[in-house]
C-alpha cells in the first residue's frame, strides 16, 4: 500500500501509521463501471470477506466482547452509533444472521 502523496512504496511509516506491501486479495476491473459498483464488487468478493474477518478476528484475539467492542471504538469503528462495532464482531466470529 502507498500512502495518497507518496510514491516511495515499499514498507514504512507515516504520521503515526505504519503500512506493509501486502499481497492482494480482490482483483476490480473498472471498465466504465460506476464506483458504487466497483465498491459492491471489491467488499462482495471473497478475499476482502476473508482478509477483513482475519484482521478483526487478530485485533481482537484474546479480549472479551466488551474488550473487543472497546478495542474497534477506539480505533474510530463509531458509524451507527457503535451499531457497526457489534455487527462487525458478529459477523467475524461467524453469526450468520449479521451477515
Amino acid at each position: 500500500m502507498t500512502p495518497l502523496g507518496d510514491e516511495r512504496g515499499g514498507s514504512g511509516s507515516r504520521e503515526g501509521l505504519t503500512y506493509t506491501d501486502q499481497e492482494p486479495v480482490a482483483t476490480v476491473s473498472l471498465q466504465r463501471k460506476p464506483p458504487s459498483n466497483v465498491w459492491n464488487e471489491r467488499v462482495n468478493s471473497d478475499g476482502f470477506h476473508d482478509s477483513f474477518i482475519d484482521a478483526v478476528l487478530n485485533a481482537v484475539r484474546g479480549r472479551t466482547y466488551i474488550e473487543s467492542h472497546s478495542a474497534l471504538e477506539e480505533a474510530g469503528v463509531n458509524a451507527l452509533n457503535g451499531s457497526y462495532r457489534t455487527l462487525i464482531l458478529r459477523t467475524a466470529k461467524g453469526d450468520e444472521d449479521a451477515m
